[in-house]
């Protein structure tokens, strides 16, 4: 079981082929508790296999989130402001409106990438 103690969260907005691409990136910190009951000996090697596993769970989990936003035309995450702020020529030029943006968040290019890193190792009594 890994508990995150922190979160960093970084987005960037391109215009690419005419289409606003979101790229976000989310670095998480936080501890992997273990139950004593369990003789695995947790090793680097073993450390880095867990974060590399969830890592890609933690990507397919925000990606499916933004898949469901994105069915609803639901833009919960703001990336509409990302783009209305830091792409303003774009946004004058080709949505101009929320209800725009609304339909343009349907199909709105998202790259989401997860880095985990663990800091502590904690054990728990079975």
């Amino acid at each position: 079981m890994f508990g995150g103690r922190n979160r960093k969260t970084s987005t960037r907005t391109e215009i690419v082929n005419g289409k606003p691409v979101i790229r976000v990136k989310i670095d998480i910190e936080g501890n992997l508790l273990e139950k004593s009951s369990e003789q695995v000996t947790i090793t680097e090697d073993v450390i880095k296999q867990i974060e590399q596993q969830l890592s890609k769970q933690g990507e397919k989990a925000y990606r499916d989130l933004i898949q469901k936003t994105q069915e609803k035309q639901s833009d919960i995450f703001g990336f509409g402001e990302h783009v209305r702020a830091l792409q303003p020529i774009y946004w004058d030029r080709e949505i101009k409106t929320k209800e725009n943006w609304q339909q343009m968040y349907k199909d709105l290019a998202v790259d989401v990438s997860v880095k985990l890193h663990i800091r502590r190792v904690g054990m728990k009594a079975a």
